[in-house]
């Protein structure tokens, strides 16, 4: 994953740089009628709960710290229009870097997903490899594409469901 932060960025790139932006500078009651005055085309149009999620990874001690010490430049964090919005190296290192920190979810989602089925299987006296399951899981190639590449938060996502689907196996 480490490997895929210098690669090739699509427009998703630019959609979340201008969430991050709207959740950063706006008051909760503009950030889904923010256009900055029709500059963009990338508003936010995602559910409260993901809203909520890119005003966390904008709006946090860790984020306030690497903007406080120079590391990200704050233009990352700018509401900008889409003719101005080419972002620094810095940018685009601090993008790639939130949606590998998402990827923890997605590791105790199969975690507990892999666990829970073993038991059930273990159970009905049938073979399982919760490892194995697991790691099918984390190293999903179309997955790790599909959000380092293109700035995606499914992993984060999946493992939420996997939690879910655990919780209901466990009973």
């Amino acid at each position: 994953k480490h490997l895929l932060i210098p690669t090739y960025r699509s427009t998703d790139f630019d959609v979340h740089r201008n969430w991050l932006a709207i959740t950063h500078h706006l008051p909760l009651s503009e950030w889904y009628f923010d256009d900055v005055d029709g500059g963009t085309v990338h508003t936010l149009d995602y559910p409260p709960l993901f809203a909520f999620f890119e005003s966390f990874l904008s709006n946090n001690y860790i984020t306030n710290a690497i903007l406080c010490n120079g590391w990200l430049d704050a233009r990352c964090l700018e509401l900008l229009p889409d003719v101005d919005n080419e972002p620094s190296d810095n940018c685009i290192k601090f993008h790639r870097c939130t949606v590998i920190l998402s990827d923890i979810v997605l590791f105790i989602g199969a975690y507990f997903a892999s666990t829970s089925i073993g038991v059930v299987l273990r159970d009905n006296n049938r073979p399982h490899n919760t490892l194995l399951t697991f790691l099918l899981i984390v190293t999903n190639p179309g997955l790790i594409m599909l959000d380092h590449v293109h700035f995606q938060y499914n992993g984060m996502m999946l493992g939420i469901l996997l939690c879910s689907i655990a919780c209901m196996i466990k009973g």
